[in-house]
């Protein structure tokens, strides 16, 4: 079982910035964060600005691996929270690894309807998702005229609804 005197599940911005400030505060503490996200903290403010072509991809990442264990923190990529013991203070990953904890931070963030919710069987094609990374290289190939995962924005008339109304789902309008 691993152990930390700071566990934080989430490691998007506010995981991250609780982790790093709390190292800033502790320099012997124990700092774990565990994150269901392949890749270590990026922005998703800036996948339209790649996406369109005026940044390169490594500058969507706002941190990398190195900087976390500089800082003595330890990151653990794809690993989903299965279950919290508040009274025992472990946490259990889907992959059975334990975790024990002084204390607990959940900076998890938000699951976003899926499409198919939105979108009935008969759609023709299966709706491009922005959730990640994985997501944005999906779409980065399709207005590329890529063929990723079934995925074509090629042709004579380019047609794309975009569903949301945030900041980002306005950035999409552009591209």
């Amino acid at each position: 079982m691993e152990s930390a005197d700071y566990l934080v599940i989430g490691g998007g911005i506010a995981g991250t910035t609780a982790a790093e400030t709390l190292r800033s505060l502790d320099a012997d503490a124990k700092i774990a964060i565990l994150d269901r996200e392949r890749y270590p903290l990026y922005s998703k403010v800036l996948i339209p600005a790649y996406l369109k072509g005026k940044i390169a991809r490594e500058k969507v990442f706002l941190r990398n691996v190195a900087q976390y264990q500089s800082q003595n923190i330890d990151l653990y990529t794809e690993t989903i929270v299965a279950m919290v013991d508040t009274v025992k203070k472990e946490v259990l990953t889907k992959n059975n690894k334990q975790f024990a904890y002084k204390k607990l931070l959940v900076a998890s963030g938000g699951t976003p309807r899926k499409l198919s919710e939105v979108f009935s069987s008969t759609t023709p094609i299966e709706p491009l998702m922005m959730r990640n990374v994985e997501d944005m290289d999906v779409i980065y190939a399709a207005i590329n005229g890529a063929e990723a995962l079934g995925h074509s924005l090629t042709g004579e008339a380019k047609k794309v609804l975009i569903v949301g109304e945030s900041f980002i789902a306005l950035e999409f309008l552009e591209i």
